[in-house]
């Protein structure tokens, strides 16, 4: 069981700074926020959750957690409708062998083509946001991550930790005269830090593919 603690512990070791004289909780905070979103396209949350038909059967308003919607199941009759799409000339329910169908518009919402009688229930699987600590002080918050990402977000923290550090060395313009290089604008705090983001990438390409819903 990892929790929000071990991770703060492990940037700070990372940077070099493992007393938390450098870098602020706060800061390390957003930078576990921002990890928490950035490898949602390699290593997102399954969820399913059933929404209910009122008096205005086609629109449902969806969980505030979703981050991508996978497939939409009608729960009287197990059927999985359908997504709609929007493009030129497309015509909604032109196909007489489907009965409905859905898109997420506007956002935040689940529009369907024909709505249902109220009470009658959708399955919505979706792809989630991570559940986050609630502050920068919830160290026992236990991280729902997979431990297999959670090098990929000690990179990406650290990037986003360092990168104040670059817009504070750019604005004293403190490697004007650094003209030996070749470079009289290197920031070489700039450059540790795009290294770390690099090496973010290359974790999340190594992750195990997730299945993905067909359309």
């Amino acid at each position: 069981m990892t929790t929000y603690v071990d991770l703060h512990d492990r940037l700070l070791r990372l940077l070099d700074d493992p007393s938390g004289s450098d870098y602020d909780d706060d800061l390390i905070y957003d930078a576990y926020v921002g990890a928490h979103v950035a490898i949602l396209p390699w290593v997102p949350k399954y969820k399913v959750s059933t929404i209910t038909a009122g008096s205005d059967g086609d629109t449902f308003q969806l969980p505030s957690d979703v981050y991508s919607i996978q497939s939409v199941q009608v729960v009287e009759d197990g059927t999985f409708l359908a997504r709609a799409n929007m493009v030129p000339s497309y015509q909604r329910n032109v196909d007489s062998s489907i009965d409905n169908n859905w898109i997420e518009y506007p956002s935040g919402y689940l529009s369907l083509n024909e709505a249902l009688d109220e009470g009658d229930s959708l399955n919505v699987y979706y792809l989630a946001y991570w559940s986050l600590p609630s502050a920068a002080s919830d160290f026992e918050f236990v991280i729902e991550v997979p431990q297999m990402a959670h090098q990929g977000m000690l990179f990406y923290a650290a990037s986003h930790t360092l990168y104040p550090t670059t817009v504070g060395t750019a604005s004293i313009r403190r490697w004007n005269l650094r003209v030996d290089s070749g470079n009289p604008e290197d920031n070489p705090i700039e450059i540790i830090s795009n290294i770390y983001l690099k090496r973010f990438h290359e974790e999340m390409k190594m992750m195990p593919p997730y299945v993905k819903a067909i359309s």
